[in-house]
């Protein structure tokens, strides 16, 4: 007979109850997607953006890893909940207060054309370039720019010290 300490079943019912609520606000934001829709959602030290493609699929940027060392870069289409999981994700059609997204299935279909490999650069190529790519036309992503803008920001305070 398997034996927890009470602390453990505490913690068991937390990661369960997070678990649960997860999954609800997911459903909720995935009742809301429609075919083209950009969803971001935390990872360790960034936001993963994917396109939503309709039917509860996604279609992303997925980086096989040995180490720190991109090894296998794919553009895959999956299960929502395979890729998001219980973490959660939102709708951030971020730049269509100032640009012009494709329609849906355009959107869909720019992300279909590049299933396969995929040349990936961390501050030039990622996943979140890749989701505005298709939607917008045009591959940018927010945090890189942030990133970069706080590089230059304390090298100049460097240079002033």
């Amino acid at each position: 007979m398997v034996q927890h300490s009470r602390k453990q079943t505490e913690n068991n019912l937390k990661d369960y109850s997070a678990a649960e609520a997860g999954y609800k606000y997911n459903k909720n934001v995935l009742s809301r997607c429609k075919p083209g829709d950009l969803l971001r959602f935390p990872r360790k030290c960034y936001f993963h953006f994917v396109v939503y493609a309709g039917d509860g699929n996604v279609i992303h940027v997925t980086v096989e890893r040995r180490g720190c060392v991109p090894i296998n870069v794919q553009v895959k289409e999956e299960s929502f909940w395979k890729v998001v999981g219980n973490r959660k994700a939102d709708i951030c059609n971020y730049k269509d207060d100032t640009h012009t997204a494709f329609s849906g299935p355009e959107i869909v279909e720019r992300a279909r054309s590049r299933l396969g490999n995929f040349e990936y650069k961390l501050l030039k190529n990622n996943c979140e370039h890749f989701a505005t790519w298709c939607r917008y036309g045009e591959g940018t992503s927010k945090q890189v720019d942030g990133f970069m803008l706080g590089r230059r920001a304390a090298r100049r305070l460097r240079r002033r010290s």
